[in-house]
């Protein structure tokens, strides 16, 4: 007989780069799997492994090929009874062989049998055929999708039989049926539909999309639940293969506009800096910090955003109280949820992603070069009618001198400019077997700035592995460490460093033909030298090992019922070291009549910069370890279905500090301590306070829910934390949710536009307790010497610290949500949520009236109350159009808040007073432009006694800048001025977020853009108005102030500096709208797939580009609106990233 074997080809050529590839991918995979036990084969392998297929019009043959090449299976089968070169569209994600073969042999008379990993086909007998010899009749008919496009390989056919089709390319089918037949209709991705042909003949069959979402499932604290049965509020992002190739170091920032409520902060380029995690709006005046929890184990923000993103499941934020409840006094600003990826049981799989990108800022704000900064001068001082003093102003010479330089001036940007690049290498593996489940992945990242002396780099490394130890017995274990550098410019620092690069030294080149670096006499020389690293450097270094090690047991006596202890451990330790060198910096030769000509050739005279020379270094160390247990119970009978956990939770946490340093060379200059300053002036040292902490805590939850309609959920923490007194340690922390499912009932269920209805609503109490620890504790501290003994020596006193308040406790929040979630028209989906959170016993100072004699201060206590409430929004929609699959996705949301108890001192004005307004609104004065002479004379008519509060005494002229006088102590003007003129601009300044997510795939190509936004978003710009006489200033200045021929300018007349009337900033004419959208992430891929693997390794490739930060649209032209600059607008700028990359599927 005609059989045919199907196997993989043995000594296949492979390329030397090939093999060699492989060989080091091999080491790679040892060095993950030591420790584990080795991975074997089992009888029941087809129950275990899981395949994904996406294919479309393929032949059996390859379909079969296929399934080869991502297992261990192998098939045999006779070629006149298997139609192998028949054409199927197959796409599965993690289904079982035997569900696949089920899909590809439905419409055909083919049954199989399995042994271990062979898999054999064959036709089967009619006689094993229901309704063979019953009349057959032909039907026909179409089967569309909701846009009504032909869905193409739809299976056709006779439940119980081997009687069916598949649909062609325009979704229609023919086929003999019995007249009382009933067919069913199916294609992955769609809800089956079943339909009796009774008398009809042709049939036009719409498939609704299967909504597969509302059964996933999300983590939700210490127990887990489908996505679709939540009450509470939660944000669920999986970090998909686009999101892990977004170029960043910060986990956080690859969640930028993908969730409602949650605000992620776009940080400046500077390398290593960190994006934030924030929920909704705030409710105190304190420090709130977000909750980060990996795998269960409670972290910090540091160490979230340091998971490289091929670590990462998904992240889960609870907004809402009742769902962030459960950690109680930690919970209030909400928690971050972090699932690590785990192993897929089948054969391994790798990946490798790398790319490369390079940084721009998004924005250089404009300054003067060095021509136009003299003719600014000139012309500032020429406003009012003076002379620039010697050394200020600028003469014709000097003018021409400077006109004539490349560039009409000197650029330290452009000397120490090294284009930054980021680089990223993933790699991770994945595999085990129906017993033993592992992934582990590796990641490097690179930053650098472009400053020589700026970088950041990251290793990480993951290994979890999971092992069924028995069948009720379940092993979860996991190591992780994570190895950060980091190097900031010397002296003050990177951000300093730029903006004096920028502002303070370009009249002057920062090196001489022959490399000398120039200096005027400045203490640290020049910037150049700083961002260049020969001033010194700033570095430090982190290790952070963790261990997460778990054990699951199944009682087998009672169904549902499991135990769960886990030991969860981190141990970081970070070291730092600042070296500021001594360097030598040659004074410029300078002429003309205000020394304003620079000559940097043959240079001989210097000095040394001395300004911190030294060497400092310190290391800190930090152990954390938590200890859980935990019960759970989960069964369903029925309709009715209970789960329940009891949670008992312990955790101490260690820090410990110390410092040293020594000043100065005295002989011999290098990087080490030996060389620096040794006598005792010259060397110091600290160290703590060394801290140590502890928490307990018990946590109880339930759930009910009847026929996945009516669900209530419920949980209760018993909170203990040291940071408190005994007495006030303990809290009680509840929380109780419920929904309605509407969608399930009856009289919606024939609604056909509706899919899915969900109402739900909640109420929880949480808690803040970052307040500084032991404040109730008694202190002391050193200080008050005292003259006794027989010789009256002078003795260190001892005194004691603050005074304390022992019923200080943590900050407390009642929290309400009400909610709607939403699936329509088979496409659309969302949800809109409104939210009030009512925060009370806020820690703060209170307004005492204490006698002068009275030498300590009052502690703080809890007495303050804060209301907020806001809104979030949420709508997409997914759709196809053709062989094109698309998706739109908005979320918006706003918050405001208002104190309601807040002290405050007697006899203050309104816009001083706290209480009845928001914690975010702003106070200005009010001021404009006197354009005309004919305005500066009916301004002194309207205010005779008006005077000027900043600009030297100067008359008002024609573009001058005046503050309104509105009031005085007694309600009337009085010319002056002062506090009494101030009044509320805004009442709140909490902006509206947006982001918009789209994509498509189209074949093997793929889009994936988001953008984000702030409206409601005001911003003050009265930065660029603080300038120094030696600075290059804003050249808005030159542009845009007010001259005789340009008197609708937006700035006032340039002034000098001690001549400006505009140098108040907090004036409404320094606040404007800052609205803006900026598409923040960009991917474009495209993917290519190969039937037989390339070089019998490579299953797929994806080469993409992707880009953040692209472009900005926005009527704030000033400076980017995410920017917050200093001296004349300048700040490290907001960066755009431009790469692409490639990543390999083996």
């Amino acid at each position: 007989m005609n059989f045919i074997k199907k196997c993989m080809p043995c000594g296949t050529h492979k390329s030397s780069w090939l093999r060699k590839s492989l060989f080091i991918m091999r080491c790679i995979l040892l060095f993950l799997l030591l420790g584990t036990m080795q991975i074997t084969a089992s009888v029941t392998y087809s129950q275990s492994v899981k395949l994904s297929l996406n294919v479309e019009n393929m032949t059996v043959q390859d379909v079969l090929s296929m399934i080869e090449q991502k297992s261990s299976f192998y098939f045999t089968y006779n070629l006149n009874q298997v139609n192998v070169n028949r054409k199927v569209s197959v796409n599965v994600k993690n289904k079982l062989v035997t569900d696949i073969l089920d899909e590809i042999f439905k419409s055909e008379n083919i049954r199989y049998t399995i042994s271990d990993k062979h898999i054999v086909l064959y036709k089967a007998d009619k006689s094993e055929l229901p309704g063979v010899n019953q009349k057959l009749k032909a039907i026909t008919g179409v089967v569309l999708d909701n846009n009504n496009e032909p869905i193409i390989g739809a299976n056709v056919s006779i439940p119980g039989t081997s009687t069916g089709t598949t649909t062609d390319m325009d979704g229609k089918f023919t086929l003999e049926v019995p007249d009382n037949a009933t067919i069913e209709i199916s294609y992955i991705g769609y809800i089956t539909q079943s339909i009796s042909v009774s008398k009809k003949n042709n049939f036009s069959i719409i498939l609704k999309e299967d909504t597969q979402a509302l059964e996933e499932v999300v983590v939700v604290g210490y127990t887990s639940q489908k996505k679709g049965l939540l009450a509470g509020s939660v944000e669920t992002t999986k970090f998909t293969e686009s999101l892990a190739q977004i170029p960043t170091n910060s986990a956080a920032q690859s969640l930028v506009g993908k969730m409602s409520g949650v605000h992620i902060s776009v940080p400046a380029g500077k390398p290593g800096e960190q994006a934030s995690v924030g929920v909704r709006t705030g409710t105190t005046w304190n420090t709130s910090p977000m909750l980060y929890v990996i795998d269960g184990a409670v972290r910090d923000a540091t160490t979230f955003n340091n998971l490289s993103p091929n670590e990462i499941e998904s992240v889960s934020i609870l907004k809402d109280a009742a769902s962030a409840a459960v950690y109680g006094a930690r919970s209030d600003a909400g928690v971050v949820l972090v699932t690590t990826r785990s192993g897929i049981s089948g054969k391994i799989s790798v990946n490798y992603t790398a790319n490369f990108s390079a940084d721009f800022a998004t924005q250089e704000v404009k300054l003067n070069n060095l021509y136009q900064q003299g003719l600014t001068v000139n012309q500032a001082y020429k406003n009012f009618g003076l002379t620039a003093p010697q050394g200020e102003g600028w003469s014709d010479e000097e003018l021409e001198w400077a006109k004539n330089l490349p560039g009409q001036g000197f650029s330290m940007l452009d000397d120490t400019w090294h284009t930054p690049y980021v680089m990223n290498h993933a790699l991770s593996v994945s595999g085990g077997s129906e017993r033993i489940k592992f992934f582990g992945a590796a990641n490097y990242y690179t930053q650098n700035g472009f400053m020589e002396s700026t970088e950041y780099n990251k290793l990480n490394m993951r290994l979890n592995v999971t092992a069924d130890i028995t069948k009720d017995l379940q092993l979860y274990a996991s190591i992780a460490n994570t190895n950060t550098k980091y190097g900031s410019s010397p002296t003050e620092g990177t951000d300093a460093t730029y903006t004096k690069a920028r502002v303070s030294f370009e009249y002057m080149p920062s090196r001489s033909p022959d490399g000398k670096w120039i200096g005027d006499g400045w203490a640290y020389g020049n910037p150049a030298a700083a961002a260049e690293g020969a001033s010194g450097y700033r570095r430090n270094t982190t290790m952070n090992p963790e261990a997460n090690v778990s054990l699951t047991y199944k009682l087998p006596w009672v169904k549902g019922l499991s135990t769960k202890v886990s030991y969860m451990g981190s141990w970081k330790t970070q070291r730092g070291k600042d070296y500021t060198a001594l360097q030598k910096f040659y004074y410029p030769k300078k002429s003309g009549a205000n020394n304003h000509i620079i000559d940097v050739n043959d240079l001989s005279n210097y000095y040394v910069s001395n300004e911190g020379a030294g060497i400092s270094g310190w290391g800190k160390w930090w152990v954390n370890q938590q200890l859980n247990f935990q019960i759970n119970y989960d069964n369903r009978w029925g309709d009715h279905h209970v789960n329940a956990a009891a949670v008992y939770e312990a955790s101490n946490n260690d820090y410990h500090y110390v410092w040293a340093k020594r000043d100065q060379f005295p002989l011999y200059q290098t990087d080490q301590f030996w060389a620096a300053g040794s006598s005792t002036d010259k060397q110091f040292s600290n160290g703590g306070p060394d801290t140590d902490g502890g928490r307990a805590s018990w946590v109880f939850i339930g759930g009910y829910d009847y026929a996945n309609k009516y669900i209530l959920n419920f949980s209760v923490r018993y909170d203990g934390s040291m940071n408190f007194a005994p007495s006030e340690r303990w809290g009680v922390f509840p929380a109780v949710s419920a929904a309605w499912v509407a969608s399930e009932e009856r009289f919606l269920k024939d609604v056909e536009w509706i899919d899915f209805l969900k109402l739900r609503g909640s109420v929880a109490l949480t808690g803040n307790d970052a307040v500084g620890g032991w404040q109730w504790q008694t202190s002391y501290k050193s200080g008050g010497n005292y003259m006794f003994g027989e010789n009256a020596a002078v003795n260190n006193g001892l005194q004691y610290g603050s005074l304390v308040n022992e019923y200080l406790t943590w900050e407390k929040s009642t929290g309400i949500n009400v909610g709607v979630d939403y699936r329509f028209l088979d496409h659309m989906h969302g949800a809109v949520e409104y939210w009030h959170k009512h925060t009370f016993d806020i820690l703060g100072n209170r307004q005492n009236s204490l006698p002068t004699t009275f030498s300590k201060t009052m502690p703080a206590e809890n007495y303050g109350v804060i209301n907020g409430q806001g809104f979030d929004f949420s709508v997409g929609w997914e759709d196809r159009f053709g062989k094109v699959n698309w998706h739109a996705d908005v979320n918006l949301s706003y918050g405001w808040n208002k104190v309601e108890v807040q002290d405050y001192a007697a006899g203050l004005l309104d816009w001083e007073i706290p209480v009845g307004k928001d914690r975010s609104y702003i106070t200005a004065y009010e001021g404009r432009i006197l354009r005309s002479q004919a305005e500066v004379d009916a301004f002194k008519k309207e205010n005779p006694n008006y005077v000027m509060p900043t600009g030297g005494g100067v008359d008002l002229r024609p573009g001058s800048f005046v503050y309104i006088d509105k009031s005085g102590p007694d309600g009337k003007k009085d010319g002056i001025i002062d506090r009494y003129d101030k009044e509320i601009l805004y009442n709140n300044n909490n902006p509206i977020y947006m982001g918009l997510n789209l994509g498509a795939t189209w074949k093997g190509l793929s889009v994936e853009a988001t953008f984000t936004g702030k409206f409601h978003n005001y911003k003050n710009f009265g930065s660029l108005a603080d300038y120094h006489g030696g600075q290059m200033w804003n050249r808005e200045w030159v542009e845009n102030s007010w001259t005789p021929e340009n008197p609708n300018a937006e700035l006032p007349m340039l002034a000098p500096r001690d001549y400006r009337s505009y140098a108040w900033t907090d004036v409404n004419y320094y606040w404007k709208k800052a609205n803006y959208i900026r598409l923040s992430n960009l991917n474009i891929g495209y993917t290519f797939d190969f039937a037989q693997p390339l070089g019998n390794a490579i299953s797929s490739i994806k080469v993409f580009a992707t880009g953040t930060n692209l472009f900005y649209i926005s009527g704030f032209k000033h400076w980017d609106p995410e920017l917050n600059p200093g001296w004349s607008g300048v700040g490290y700028p907001v960066m755009r990233t431009l790469g692409g990359g490639i990543s390999v599927n083996f």
